[in-house]
């Protein structure tokens, strides 16, 4: 969804191997039956009871913490803004029960089943907070605000949870002032666009193109260009082959390190990885 992510991805595979669609599950939005979709949501966890004007949602993945609950669960009582708490599948469980709990007690706190479609959600919410999870980008189709604790996204503000309340408050009444343009072009620059709505089929039509399918014949006829023998492909092999190796390699070393070793490592890399910037004011 995201140029950074493209970026990242560019680094390692050829660039004509690398092909942009767009984000498919992002196409739900744009589809004939999404207003019905829309309404069936919002009835089902009774959103239009929520007190506040603005909603945050909160979407955590796998990084948590007491600093983290704590965090939200502040922000939720501060009682100014809703919240829509939805984890992933594979969140934390001693979090999600005890978010869940909160969520039961707190008017203005929903839970949403972490197996609801994450676009369904969306429309929503005035700002996303989240730690590395991959919604803080998807989240930018929708020109507003996402609050990180944890990643350095661009485009994303950064900032720690123990400012995380006045972070998300502060940024609010800012993209309060953002016009509907200023969302676009927020979207034109950090969000892959041209593609909305359609990547799911720019994605079948760049498949159905790389192995020349041809409809008439009903068969496939693989291309020259992407012979999984040629060099060109057995080269844009080799960054994943090392990073694989390189895996293997500290696994297999760490299990020959004395244990007080490599506590001490741990505690140093830990410490260095948790020097989180201020979140800067976007550019306008």
């Amino acid at each position: 969804p995201n140029y950074g992510w493209y970026n990242i991805m560019r680094s390692f595979i050829p660039r004509q191997y690398l092909h942009v669609t767009g984000w498919a599950a992002s196409d739900i939005l744009f589809s004939a039956d999404y207003n019905s979709r829309h309404k069936a949501f919002s009835a089902k966890y009774k959103l239009t009871e929520l007190p506040n004007q603005k909603t945050a949602l909160f979407t955590p993945s796998w990084l948590h913490s007491q600093k983290v609950l704590g965090a939200i669960v502040s922000l939720i009582e501060a009682g100014h803004i809703n919240v829509l708490i939805k984890g992933i599948p594979g969140a934390d469980p001693a979090l999600m029960q005890r978010l869940y709990e909160v969520a039961r007690i707190n008017k203005n706190a929903r839970w949403i089943n972490p197996a609801e479609n994450f676009f369904d959600v969306v429309p929503f919410g005035d700002v996303l907070i989240s730690d590395q999870s991959s919604t803080l980008v998807e989240f930018m189709i929708t020109g507003k605000p996402s609050v990180s604790y944890q990643a350095d996204f661009p485009g994303v503000y950064k900032t720690s949870l123990e400012e995380l309340g006045d972070v998300v408050k502060n940024v609010l009444a800012r993209d309060s002032n953002v016009s509907s343009a200023g969302r676009k072009e927020f979207c034109r620059k950090h969000y892959i666009s041209g593609q909305w709505g359609k990547a799911t089929v720019n994605s079948v039509e760049i498949i159905l193109s790389i192995v020349n399918l041809s409809t008439k014949k009903g068969v496939f006829e693989k291309s020259p260009e992407y012979d999984l023998n040629s060099p060109s492909m057995w080269w844009s092999r080799c960054p994943r082959v090392v990073y694989r190796w390189k895996r293997m390699f500290f696994y297999y070393l760490g299990k020959l390190l004395p244990q007080c070793f490599k506590k001490a490592l741990a505690t140093r890399i830990l410490k260095r990885k948790m020097v989180i910037q201020k979140w800067p004011p976007l550019e306008d």
